[in-house]
């Protein structure tokens, strides 16, 4: 069977069930087939930390001052810090 890819949809598999990242276009009940690419697997939380933990110690690059959270809106789509 040929299968013929019309869009592209990224999910999460939790609990048994597939779970988009972002909403998608389907009709409820629409019956859909799921293609796992082999180098998909699950990833280890503890090295997944390490790797988190590693990434935050590593020295600010570039120009901007050390920033926080509130400035995600700014630094992704410059706009202004909220307070």
């Amino acid at each position: 069977m040929e299968v013929q890819v019309t869009s592209r949809i990224e999910a999460v598999y939790e609990g048994g069930f597939f779970r988009p990242t972002e909403k998608v276009a389907l009709t409820e009940g629409t019956r859909v087939t799921v293609l796992v690419p082999q180098s998909a697997r699950p990833r280890d939380p503890k090295v997944v930390a390490a790797r988190l933990a590693q990434i935050a110690g590593q020295p600010s690059r570039g120009e901007e001052p050390e920033t926080t959270s509130v400035d995600h809106d700014r630094i992704l789509y410059g706009g202004e810090s909220q307070p």
